[in-house]
C-alpha cells in the first residue's frame, strides 16, 4: 500500500507480512493496523547484496483505547535478482548478518550490561526471518549518514574507531566463551577454489589499470598495478585467512565504509552506530 506510482512493492509484501512484523514489535499486543506504507530507503544501486525499504505503520494496541500510534522501520531484504541472490547464497552473506542480529548482538548486549555499559553498536532489530531484517529507523533518533563526497572529520573518525574497538573486544571475549556462535563467520568468502569473486577482483584491477593508463597523473602507477594484478587473488586469500595461532581473534565488520556508518552529532548525544554487519 503505497502512493509511489513508480515503485513496485516486492511480491511477498502484504498486510499479512506487516501484521507478523507488528505482532513481534508489540509483543503480540497488536489490535489493528490502520495503514502502512513501504517506500525505497536508498537510491537504486547504492546497495549491492540487499534492498533497503522504509516502512511506516499506523497501528492500535489492545491496551491503548483505540489510540493510533506510528512506527517506522528500515526493512533490509534479500535481492530478487537471480544472479546477485545466488552470489549472496554462495557466500552466506545474509546468513552471516542474520546470525549477527538474531544471536551475536544479543550476547554482545549482555556482556555490555554486565559491566554497566549502556552503549549500542547497531540499530535495534524488531523482526527477522529468512528473507528480511526489520530494524528501527535511526533517522527518527537523529542519526544520519555522512556525505561520501565530504568524508569524515577527525572527531568522527575517532568515534568510529572507539566503537569498532569495543565491537572487536566484545567479539574476542564472546569467541572464547562460545566459539560456535560464530560458526557462520569462520570461513572466508574467498579461497583458492575458483569463484565469481576471483573474476570480480581481476576485472576490478584491470579496469583500474586501464583508467590509469589514460591519465597523465596516474600513469606512473601502471607498472606496479600490473605486478599486483598477477598476485591479487593470493593477496586477497592472505587478507581473509585466519591464523589460529594468533593471540587475538575478532569479528570484523565486513563492510565498514561511510554508507554503513550512522552518526548522531546532536548536543546531547554524540554517537555512531554500525549497519550492514556481515
Amino acid at each position: 500500500m503505497t502512493s509511489e506510482t513508480s515503485f513496485q512493492e516486492p511480491r511477498w509484501f502484504d498486510l499479512q507480512y506487516v501484521t507478523a512484523v507488528m505482532n513481534k514489535y508489540t509483543g503480540d499486543q497488536l489490535q489493528e493496523i490502520k495503514n502502512f506504507c513501504l517506500t525505497p530507503a536508498t537510491v537504486k544501486g547504492e546497495n549491492y547484496f540487499s534492498v533497503l525499504y522504509s516502512l511506516r505503520v499506523e497501528y492500535v494496541l489492545k491496551t491503548a483505547s483505540n489510540q493510533t500510534q506510528l512506527a517506522a522501520f528500515i526493512v533490509k531484504s534479500k535481492l530478487e535478482n537471480e544472479l546477485m541472490a545466488q552470489l549472496e547464497d554462495d557466500f552466506d552473506i545474509y546468513q552471516r548478518e542474520k546470525q549477527y542480529y538474531a544471536v551475536i548482538s544479543e550476547e554482545f548486549e549482555k556482556l555490555l550490561n554486565s559491566v554497566n555499559d549502556k552503549c549500542f553498536l547497531q540499530p535495534r532489530v524488531n523482526y527477522i526471518d529468512d528473507r528480511v531484517i526489520v530494524m528501527e529507523n535511526l533517522k527518527l533518533k537523529g542519526y544520519n549518514i555522512k556525505d561520501i563526497r565530504e568524508g569524515l572529520d577527525l572527531n568522527q573518525c575517532h568515534l568510529v574507531i572507539q566503537k569498532l574497538a569495543k565491537f572487536h573486544a566484545l567479539s574476542m571475549v564472546l569467541y572464547k566463551k562460545d566459539p560456535d556462535i560464530f560458526r557462520y563467520h569462520l570461513s572466508s568468502n574467498i579461497s583458492e577454489n575458483p569463484s565469481p569473486l576471483h573474476d570480480m577482483y581481476k576485472k576490478a584491477i584491470l579496469s583500474t589499470i586501464e583508467y590509469c593508463e589514460n591519465s597523465n597523473e596516474l600513469n606512473q602507477y601502471v607498472s606496479k598495478l600490473k605486478n599486483f594484478s598477477e598476485q591479487i587473488i593470493n593477496k586477497m586469500i592472505g587478507v581473509y585467512s585466519r591464523n589460529l595461532d594468533d593471540r587475538l581473534l575478532v569479528l570484523n565488520h565486513g563492510d565498514l565504509w561511510i554508507n554503513n556508518i550512522m552518526f548522531n552529532n546532536t548536543k546531547d548525544n554524540e554517537d555512531v552506530l554500525f549497519v550492514s554487519l556481515i
